[in-house]
């Protein structure tokens, strides 16, 4: 018997024509849609292309697979299983299996050529870079003779893989998983199914869970995106990289009193755009950003939280941009902490050239929180900041330019600290 997770009910039920299946290392992709492939064969007319961009030998490598659902199903004698075909010998719906790119090259000539394909699944879709190829198996898939459908199953990789870009960039959406916000979509011709080892863990053994906890605590970007199926990946045209930041945890922090307490806020002004409080201690020459405040929220929720926490850290400065509405967010916060705490810098060059002038200061002296340790606020500042393109036309760059305010601030309070 086969009891099938509920989150994979969707691939019977969605009327979209294309799937795609995300998820991190023992999530049961797998295992669910090789156990889906086998019941759809028992509706008729279904024809099956079961595809991986390299697939030597069928017969040794995604059979085996299939022939164990059937036998976990107690179907040995409905189907005829040969060595690149499954046909369910009640309704004669088939399953065939073949490899995009073969030793004399690809194959999407012979694949596009394959009569009456009404299913398409991609799986390992990562390994598949060419979208022209996909494109072009994509559109022969439009037989009447039952629904069509493209299911594509992968590992998510980089922001600049095509999948990202044509099914995700624009659609973009979050779930939540351990406290991580996992890219979802909203594209209207899409079902998106996200599962990770959490949804099956009853199947998993002791030697995986270990190894699961031991990647988390030692390097958790790498758990975020292998296990919990994060994309991941320097934005095309990003002028910052995740991998090349300092990152600290809360208790490696020195104890002594710090050098300097600091923070710098760039002010909501309208729109769309973010408030971005960032604070930083100073030890030894040392910038660590304890803290931040990351918020679309309007100032009668903000002014309290960086009130609290200009308070809280006991920031000796705060510098405020005073462009226009961040005249009258200073005087309100100075009505709410120590007055002269509080400084105003009005900028005249523009965001862009300001975030340039600061980026070697944010990369190679700034200290980021431990992304395990991160607030949700943290962690979307710390994705504006990887997404910000290098010819400014990025969406939003309340973020970097924040953190540039800061450079600038300490550049000038502290300049011993950046020599």
């Amino acid at each position: 018997m086969i009891i099938l997770n509920p989150k994979y009910k969707k691939l019977f039920t969605t009327d979209k024509r294309y799937i795609i299946i995300t998820g991190g290392r023992g999530s049961g992709k797998s295992f669910h849609i090789t156990s889906a492939m086998n019941l759809l064969t028992d509706e008729a007319d279904h024809r099956i292309l079961f595809t991986r961009y390299t697939m030597t030998s069928a017969d040794i490598s995604i059979i085996p697979e299939f022939k164990d659902k059937i036998e976990l199903m107690g179907r040995e004698n409905d189907f005829n299983v040969g060595k690149a075909e499954i046909v369910n010998t009640r309704t004669g719906s088939e399953i065939w299996f073949r490899g995009i790119k073969t030793s004399s090259g690809n194959q999407t000539a012979n694949l596009k050529s394959i009569a009456d394909i009404t299913t398409w699944v991609l799986d390992e879709a990562e390994e598949l870079v060419d979208e022209k190829i996909f494109n072009k198996i994509n559109l022969s898939i439009r037989t009447q003779k039952a629904q069509n459908r493209v299911i594509l199953i992968l590992n998510p990789t980089s922001y600049n893989h095509w999948i990202y870009k044509k099914f995700f960039a624009k659609y973009l959406a979050y779930i939540e998983i351990e406290g991580e916000k996992i890219e979802t979509t909203t594209h209207p011709e899409v079902c998106h199914i996200h599962s990770t080892y959490l949804d099956n863990i009853h199947n998993l053994s002791e030697t995986f869970l270990k190894e699961v906890e031991e990647l988390k605590e030692e390097d958790y970007a790498e758990y975020c995106h292998s296990v919990l199926g994060k994309w991941r990946g320097k934005v095309e045209g990003a002028l910052f990289e995740e991998e090349k930041f300092t990152y600290f945890k809360k208790e490696d922090m020195p104890k002594t009193k710090s050098d300097a307490v600091l923070g710098y806020i760039d002010i909501a002004d309208e729109g769309d755009d973010y408030l971005c409080a960032v604070f930083a201690k100073i030890w030894d020459k040392k910038i660590y950003i304890e803290d931040v405040i990351f918020s679309q929220d309007n100032i009668d929720i903000t002014l309290p939280q960086v009130s609290t926490m200009v308070n809280a850290l006991n920031v000796d400065y705060v510098r405020v941009e005073g462009n226009n509405q961040g005249g009258g967010f200073i005087r309100l916060l100075r009505q709410t902490v120590q007055e002269d705490k509080v400084l105003m810098v009005k900028n005249t060059q523009n965001k862009h050239t300001r975030i340039k002038l600061s980026y070697s200061i944010i990369k190679n002296k700034l200290l980021f929180l431990h992304p395990s340790q991160q607030s949700h606020e943290y962690k979307e500042m710390m994705k504006q900041m990887f997404e910000y393109k290098k010819d400014g036309t990025s969406k939003h760059d309340d973020a970097p330019d924040a953190m540039a305010g800061l450079a600038k601030f300490i550049q000038v309070f502290l300049p011993h600290v950046l020599e």
